[in-house]
């Protein structure tokens, strides 16, 4: 069988049950699309995220898919039918993430999908996927997978330790600061929700100079007059996430202006 015809089939699947049947029988074949692809599956059906985060055993019938998807994420020559790309790194993250897996079960996709994303050049990441695996990733450290978990470290000259998690979510984040317009509203506000989650290098190691505050500065920049196209809750989570970056720039100008919407 081959790889499109087995992501046809995954994508048949009417339910989390079928999917791991089918991995289990075909494990050996999948490449990473199939991996993602099945993962992406379990988390959009009901029997899937419904229950994923309440049934031990449904969290660990996911190992064997997320063993799967890290080795291919972490295939050192992989063909160039195989090869990682931006929407398979944020689809893998998203499913983590909407699964609510724990950090036992899924930590391991997730340092290799780090690893792989961190890998290809932040530009070629679209809005959306870039927008995604950002927040996915927040929502993982939000459900105690520490952004400490995210793979290698990176060293600072200092000799000081930077988790490879916050310095890919600084990466792509200072890639949206440069395509902004690229961005709507909603995406730039799950981008803070998510860096806020995982933090931002306040060392040299954050892109563009000036640590994670100087970034943050600049996402809220892209934020502020974008604001008021948000829902209340989407304001409130931004809001929260600025704030948790340290970030300062909503001046009592600014205020009407946000908050026109809710009054």
């Amino acid at each position: 069988m081959s790889n499109i015809e087995l992501n046809q089939q995954i994508s048949e699947c009417r339910s989390a049950d079928e999917v791991l049947a089918l991995v289990s029988r075909r494990g050996p074949e999948m490449n990473v699309v199939n991996c993602v692809t099945a993962l992406q599956r379990i988390a959009k059906l009901p029997d899937g995220a419904a229950s994923s985060n309440l049934i031990a055993d449904r969290a660990q019938s996911l190992v064997p898919l997320l063993s799967c998807a890290a080795a291919c994420f972490a295939c050192v020559r992989p063909s160039k039918f195989d090869k990682p790309q931006p929407r398979h790194v944020a689809g893998a993250l998203w499913a983590c993430a909407k699964l609510q897996l724990p950090s036992e079960v899924c930590t391991l996709a997730m340092r290799a999908a780090v690893a792989a994303g961190a890998a290809l050049n932040p530009a070629w990441y679209k809005p959306q996927e870039l927008s995604m695996a950002v927040w996915a990733l927040g929502k993982l450290a939000s459900s105690n997978i520490s952004s400490n978990s995210g793979g290698s470290s990176n060293i600072n000259n200092n000799g000081g330790d930077v988790p490879a998690t916050q310095c890919f979510v600084a990466a792509l984040s200072l890639s949206a600061v440069g395509r902004s317009s690229a961005f709507d509203a909603q995406g730039l506000a799950n981008l803070i929700q998510g860096a806020a989650a995982v933090g931002l290098p306040s060392d040299a190691f954050c892109p563009g100079g000036g640590g994670g505050i100087a970034l943050a500065q600049k996402l809220a920049g892209c934020l502020v007059g974008r604001l008021a196209t948000l829902s209340p809750q989407e304001t409130a989570n931004a809001l929260a996430g600025l704030a948790k970056l340290e970030v300062t720039p909503l001046r009592p100008r600014h205020l009407p202006r946000l908050c026109s919407h809710n009054l």
